[in-house]
């Protein structure tokens, strides 16, 4: 759902993730103010709508690897007595989130940071169905001289945004 699937086949079997969807919110962050808590902050911050998101709760973060890293080791330069990393300052404005391996382990310009649901009113912004019957294939005759039946189960599923301006993606800049 994050990457997508263009490998499938045929072409209509293709599933569009978030990083190729049309219609999210695009945020970007770049190199200089990814390290400065502030400038992240503002970026989480400016997705609350009032709408779709009317608190920091609202925002259903998952963090790339490479984001979630560099977040949970650099300080946030935020001007207080007491040192915190920009992860914790994230989570005092109230902003919790899950990391997702596979999504980008850097944050080079252009490497994606964070994928954001925007939580109220979500019931149906995203849909992943999954067709309720699945097909099941039995061939005895491919084997038979070794007595192998071959079982081939076949699921159907797709993903869909029905409403993505529900959801936003930051990425990483020049």
């Amino acid at each position: 759902i994050f990457l997508g699937d263009d490998t499938a086949n045929p072409n209509a079997g293709d599933i569009v993730g978030l990083t190729t969807a049309a219609g999210l919110v695009d945020k970007t962050i770049s190199q200089a103010n990814k390290v400065k808590g502030a400038n992240v902050l503002q970026v989480f911050a400016e997705l609350i709508d009032g709408k779709a998101a009317m608190m920091p709760g609202d925002l259903k973060a998952v963090l790339a690897v490479g984001a979630n890293t560099l977040w949970s080791h650099t300080l946030a330069n935020t001007g207080a007595s007491v040192d915190t990393t920009i992860a914790e300052f994230l989570r005092r404005f109230g902003l919790n989130w899950m990391t997702r391996g596979e999504i980008e382990p850097a944050t080079a310009s252009g490497d994606f940071g964070a994928f954001v649901g925007l939580g109220r009113g979500l019931d149906g912004a995203g849909v992943a169905a999954v067709w309720e019957a699945g097909s099941l294939i039995r061939d005895v005759y491919s084997g038979a001289a070794k007595g192998e039946v071959a079982l081939t189960l076949t699921y159907l599923w797709d993903f869909a945004l029905p409403r993505p301006a529900n959801f936003a993606r930051l990425s990483f800049v020049a």
